[in-house]
């Protein structure tokens, strides 16, 4: 990728805009909200459409702005195509072994550290899932978690962060190395419910999709490969409950 054409600031400061755009739009939206009536006040309603609104004005931002950088620098990555899409989502099938076994290892050092078992429905959204399978809200939840959330953070992180880092370094390894730990450490961000270790699975996905964006020059790679990921985590927990 030719990420020279702008300047490190400025692929950090869109980033940071979009990360703006969505979080004060979140906050904003939440406060509007009732707590009861028709919204009840078990929260899940409310959380939902806050989550939606702050993803609605993320990916509006975020698109946006990859838009003007790649129509100011084809060469920088942020190409989208439904082929490359769907490429990054068997890429994720080919990374998906080397992912699982760094979660696994991380599940092993906590475990023989003294850690308690960890809970295979520790996400949120998940549990949610779980204990109401046909709720509406919940499966907005969901979608949101599969679809909006990898769009937007592929776009912060992948798109512009590790490019930012990219033009400053011109190092492949750095740029993939250093956005993957912050990529990690943002869901260990108090409210995630995110352990550790699962932090460390997420951290090779991270260094997976960032590899993988840099060998193929096109961020709709990446987001096919989050998305993959997160549809592979509902799906086998929908599994799971079954069997």
């Amino acid at each position: 990728r030719d990420v020279g054409a702008h300047n490190p600031v400025i692929w950090f400061i869109c980033g940071l805009i979009v990360w703006l755009s969505a979080g004060t739009t979140m906050g904003i939206v939440s406060g509007l909200l009732p707590s009861g009536g028709l919204l009840n006040s078990d929260g899940l309603q409310n959380q939902t459409i806050a989550y939606a609104a702050g993803y609605g004005a993320g990916l509006t931002v975020g698109i946006l702005l990859a838009y003007l950088l790649h129509a100011s620098a084809p060469a920088c990555g942020l190409a989208v195509s439904v082929k490359s899409f769907f490429q990054g989502m068997l890429a994720m099938v080919v990374a998906w072994p080397v992912v699982a076994c760094i979660g696994a290892a991380a599940v092993g050092a906590h475990l023989l550290t003294g850690g308690a078992r960890p809970d295979p429905l520790a996400h949120a959204t998940l549990q949610s899932l779980v204990q109401n399978p046909q709720n509406p809200w919940v499966l907005a939840k969901v979608l949101l978690a599969v679809i909006a959330a990898p769009i937007q953070e592929e776009i912060i992180y992948r798109g512009m962060l590790q490019s930012a880092i990219l033009a400053e370094t011109r190092r492949v390894w750095v740029s993939v190395g250093i956005t993957s730990i912050l990529f990690a450490a943002a869901h260990l961000s108090p409210g995630t419910g995110v352990p550790w270790y699962a932090a460390v699975a997420l951290l090779g996905l991270g260094i997976a999709i960032g590899l993988t964006f840099e060998r193929t020059g096109k961020l709709s790679v990446a987001i096919g490969m989050h998305i993959a990921f997160n549809l592979a985590n509902v799906a086998m927990t929908l599994l799971g409950t079954r069997s």
